[in-house]
């Protein structure tokens, strides 16, 4: 009976270290994913700040500074910035004469965005482990990603290709839940309608 008891106690002090150090890694969790989700609003904040016929441009840096310490950023990947590139007559030969061209762009906001989507994913994840610590994180990055679904329709409708419409499509599904996504009105495409011309034999809906 002794022997017994000896055992069970032992097993109790066992689950009840294994539960305080799942406690704590999930702690640690809290933080780097707060801090993560913070530089990634910072990141996508030129397009949360978007409006029509405005474009995003990328610019490349380091962010090795900026993502030091945390596990949930990677500096290799995300190697450049974001910048909001807001609508003016002239818009179409800037973005030539700092190649922003468009297919390039896009191709580095699906990389922005699949790394953003694996922070997403981890604090759902955490949410079902400890929803009193995790709760108002997610709702946080929810209502986050809301803002973000209507301003990448809004971008949706500054362009006119399939290219383009792919990519976004491809974004909002990424991080589409209930009840986060608006149906945005279309601008109206004679507004400001610009000829289409060429640059160097590039035409403005490349860039």
């Amino acid at each position: 009976m002794a022997l017994f008891l000896m055992r069970n106690k032992s097993l109790f002090y066992e689950q009840n270290i294994t539960a305080k150090l799942l406690q704590m890694n999930l702690e640690n969790d809290f933080v780097q994913l707060e801090k993560a989700f913070d530089i990634y609003k910072k990141l996508l904040n030129p397009i949360i700040n978007l409006e029509p016929y405005d474009k995003v441009g990328i610019e490349e840096c380091s962010n090795t500074e900026l993502f030091s310490n945390n596990q949930y950023l990677n500096p290799t990947r995300i190697n450049f910035n974001l910048y909001l590139d807001k609508y003016k007559i002239y818009q179409s030969v800037s973005r030539w004469y700092w190649s922003q061209k468009r297919n390039i762009i896009f191709e580095r906001m699906l990389i922005l965005f699949e790394e953003y989507k694996k922070v997403y994913d981890k604090i759902k994840l955490n949410m079902l482990r400890n929803t009193l610590l995790f709760s108002k994180l997610l709702e946080d990055i929810d209502q986050f990603n809301s803002k973000l679904i209507v301003k990448l329709e809004i971008l949706k409708t500054t362009y006119s290709d399939e290219l383009v419409s792919g990519y976004i499509d491809k974004f909002i599904q990424m991080f589409k839940t209930k009840n986060s996504f608006e149906i945005v009105p279309k601008a109206n495409e004679n507004e400001n309608e610009t000829p289409i011309e060429t640059i160097n034999n590039q035409t403005i809906e490349e860039l």
